[in-house]
């Protein structure tokens, strides 16, 4: 089955990545929200928090916004972690595509009746679905 389309099979081979990601980021969100409320009840806590915030590196890539509440605190935090979710992706379409080519997986997949056009649109229509899978 899964070698039927290009689509399915591109697809398949990421599936480790969609698990991985999936796991993480569906487990990071929801441990944020269990920690983080304890951590804001210490005044000391909250001070420590805020100092973490204010250092300019922490800021990279996004403002943190009411960082005091839990939804706040976890969307600055992750805010952290998904810019990596999009490396990811940047490294797996240029593999999918450029890395068949150098390892002659392409030529073999150019062989069969199918244009250049639509192997490629397969291709990164099963990535976005893979990044589509990892937010769900």
């Amino acid at each position: 089955m899964w070698f039927r389309s290009i689509f399915l099979k591109t697809l398949r081979d990421c599936r480790v990545a969609i698990v991985s990601w999936g796991l993480g980021i569906g487990v990071l969100t929801p441990l944020v929200f269990v920690v983080v409320p304890p951590l804001l009840a210490d005044m000391g806590a909250r001070a420590e928090v805020l100092a973490l915030v204010r250092h300019p590196a922490m800021r990279l890539f996004a403002e943190p916004v009411d960082v005091l509440s839990p939804g706040g605190y976890a969307t600055w935090r992750l805010s952290l972690v998904l810019p990596l979710l999009g490396i990811w992706a940047l490294l797996a379409v240029s593999q999918t595509l450029r890395g068949e080519e150098e390892s002659g997986a392409l030529d073999v997949l150019l062989s069969v009746p199918r244009s250049r056009l639509r192997v490629a649109t397969e291709k990164l229509a099963a990535m976005a679905t893979a990044l589509l899978l990892m937010g769900r």
